[in-house]
């Protein structure tokens, strides 16, 4: 934020100062955040049916006192 603040003209803040921002965060969540939320979904998932085949039951309750967590 404060580069695009640096490289902006005080006349047209209001409006391309937001823009920009957007313009250089938006591809960094698609490419990096994205991504890296898919992976930690998926392990989260994984743990979550590895769990119910041991446990059966109790992995309701293991989920119902992470969920908070997780969310």
């Amino acid at each position: 934020e404060r580069g695009v603040d640096r490289i902006t003209p005080a006349v047209t803040k209001n409006f391309l100062k937001p823009m920009l921002i957007v313009l250089i965060a938006a591809p960094i969540a698609i490419l990096l955040i994205g991504p890296l939320g898919i992976w930690i979904g998926s392990g989260i998932s994984a743990l979550v049916y590895t769990v119910h085949g041991y446990l059966g039951w109790l992995s309701v309750a293991i989920m119902g006192a992470i969920w908070p967590l997780l969310v």
